[in-house]
Order: structure tokens, then C-alpha cells, then sequence
């Protein structure tokens, strides 16, 4: 009987989901796509993966992002970022 509750403890440690603070008004220069990275502040934390972003697209975009932190685990995000044109 305690091995399997040491078991649903590991198990339930293992698949606990990435959470990731997200920054809020985030706005990107047109063309720019270097800032990417700029989508949290969290450390640990990288961007995987960014999809439907179009950075020669003026205005607001939903995007989506998927971050992993340094253990593989993951975590998809919506995020609203405005493309603007300041140079």
C-alpha cells in the first residue's frame, strides 16, 4: 500500500502542468522577430515555439506560444501582441 501512494505522489509531481507568467502589452517592432523571447520574465523558461505571429503584420495579433522550462515540461499560451512600425 505505500508504494503505490509513493507512486501516485511521483506520478502526480510529474504531471503537473507548466504554469508561466506571462507579460502583459506586449509590443514588437515591425519586422523584429528577435524579441520573442520577451514574453516572460520567468526564469527557466524559454520559447519553444511561436505560431501564427507574422511580424510584418502592423496591428494586433493572436498568437500563440509554447514555453518549456528547463525540466522539458511545457505549456501553450494565447497571447495578444501589437506589431508597430517605430523606426
Amino acid at each position: 500500500m505505500k508504494k503505490f501512494i509513493v507512486c501516485l505522489l511521483v506520478l502526480a509531481g510529474c504531471s503537473a502542468a507548466l504554469h508561466v507568467d506571462v507579460k502583459e502589452k506586449i509590443v514588437l517592432e515591425y519586422g523584429d522577430v528577435t524579441k520573442l523571447e520577451n514574453f516572460t520574465d520567468q526564469k527557466g523558461v524559454s520559447v519553444k515555439e511561436v505560431k501564427n505571429f507574422d511580424g510584418k503584420k502592423l496591428g494586433e495579433q493572436n498568437i500563440t506560444v509554447v514555453f518549456v522550462n528547463d525540466d522539458g515540461k511545457e505549456s501553450s499560451e494565447e497571447i495578444t501582441v501589437t506589431v508597430k512600425d517605430t523606426k
